[in-house]
């Protein structure tokens, strides 16, 4: 099971989940192992990745280091910022009404064809997943089209930014933005994995 850093609400070290048929979220885990992941799409850096075992059942719990997003090393904010340019989502300055990010003060392409070929990827999962997220988040987004990424990006960026709506995702539809990863989820409410 993985869970966001930023989930453990100033912690060191998180307790089993709250619906353990074992435990009932009352265990706290103990520290297992650690991985290295990649930081970011150049592949030069890499980031720490915390495991935790409970000492009652076989469960074990990564924790997905702040602003990254799962099984991808594309950072949270620089998917953000893609699609607030793309999108044309105004973003506020001080002592200013919004103005458009595309304009002025906008980053310049992506640096590498890797990140390019990374966030062409994300925003064409991020569009086959439209249905599934406006069925999560119900009243919270306006009616729209299946197939309005622009839309839907600029509804979904009216409730918060990014790193809030995929934590949101996690703790209440154990679903991430990108993809519907069995990791979410507890052994014990996956589907089995297919031979």
């Amino acid at each position: 099971m993985q869970i966001h850093e930023e989930a453990l609400a100033g912690t060191s070290r998180p307790c089993a989940p709250g619906d353990c048929a074992r435990c009932g979220g009352k265990q706290k885990l103990h520290k297992n192992q650690t991985y290295q992941r990649n930081a970011d799409t150049s592949g030069q850096d890499t980031e720490t990745v915390h495991c935790y075992r409970c000492p009652r059942c076989p469960q074990t719990v990564s924790i997905i280091p702040r602003g990254m997003l799962p099984y991808r090393s594309l950072r949270v904010e620089r998917l953000e910022e893609r699609l607030d340019t793309t999108h044309g989502v105004a973003r506020p300055v001080a002592g200013e009404g919004a103005r458009p990010v595309a304009g002025e003060g906008a980053r310049p392409p992506p640096a590498s064809e890797v990140e390019r070929g990374c966030l062409e990827r994300a925003e064409k999962k991020l569009l086959g997943r439209i249905p599934l997220l406006l069925g999560c988040l119900g009243q919270m987004l306006p009616v729209l089209d299946d197939n309005d990424l622009g839309g839907f990006w600029r509804a979904l960026r009216a409730i918060g930014r990014l790193g809030e709506i995929i934590l949101h995702l996690a703790a209440k539809f154990k679903t991430s933005l990108l993809a519907c990863y069995r990791s979410f989820k507890p052994h014990w409410q996956r589907p089995p994995s297919p031979a």
